[in-house]
């Protein structure tokens, strides 16, 4: 089952015709505040959107997703430029077909506080508050700059000391195969001549 196409899933089918209208791509709750607001998105989108996912697995709520918290005194809060970033990005939404829904993302993207974020991470282990914080910082360049960047912190959430690379993979591999082999001999079995590989040949590459 798909968890999220991350905000920006399209067909490319043959038969697929092309819109026109410049929209948000996929499903709304998951997209970054960048790609709601029809700002550039790159990698760091995709980290956000995955933050979000991390963020509803481990408490059941959606940064994107909160229409109670959508008062007029919010929206009032934002400049005279948010407010007419938001206004077109709804402009637009509306002109493609898009659920309301879309709209309440769209507010909610240009509107939630640092507040808010802590408010929901708060519940969580301090290590994952450190990564889902960052993850789902609104402006792109306050995130983690790539996935590369990300993975030290999430393997130290894991108890990991050391990132998992192809010579950790192998190393691993070689090991379960000796064990695999020492266990078919305790059961007096020996694999068919010649489907064995020798130990020092395997590799990851």
């Amino acid at each position: 089952m798909e968890v999220s196409d991350f905000g920006l899933a399209l067909s490319d089918l043959p038969s697929r015709v092309a819109s026109t209208v410049h929209r948000p791509q996929g499903d709304a709750v998951y997209s970054s505040p960048e790609t709601l607001l029809m700002g550039l998105a790159d990698a760091r989108s995709d980290l956000f959107a995955l933050g979000n996912v991390m963020l509803e697995l481990a408490t059941g709520k959606n940064l994107l997703d909160a229409p109670d918290s959508l008062t007029q005194e919010v929206k009032d809060a934002l400049s005279d430029r948010q407010l007419a970033v938001c206004r077109r990005a709804i402009k637009r939404a509306r002109s493609a077909g898009s659920p309301p829904a879309v709209e309440d993302a769209i507010w909610r993207a240009a509107t939630y506080t640092q507040a808010d974020l802590d408010a929901l991470v708060a519940p969580l282990p301090q290590a994952m508050r450190v990564m889902l914080t960052r993850l789902l910082q609104r402006a792109p360049a306050n995130r983690y700059q790539s996935a590369r960047e990300f993975l030290p912190d999430l393997y130290f959430w894991q108890g990991e000391e050391k990132l998992f690379g192809p010579k950790e993979a192998e190393a691993e591999l070689k090991g379960l195969m000796q064990q695999t082999g020492e266990a078919l001999v305790e059961l007096g079995i020996r694999a068919p001549r010649g489907s064995t590989t020798p130990q020092e040949q395997i590799s990851t590459n």
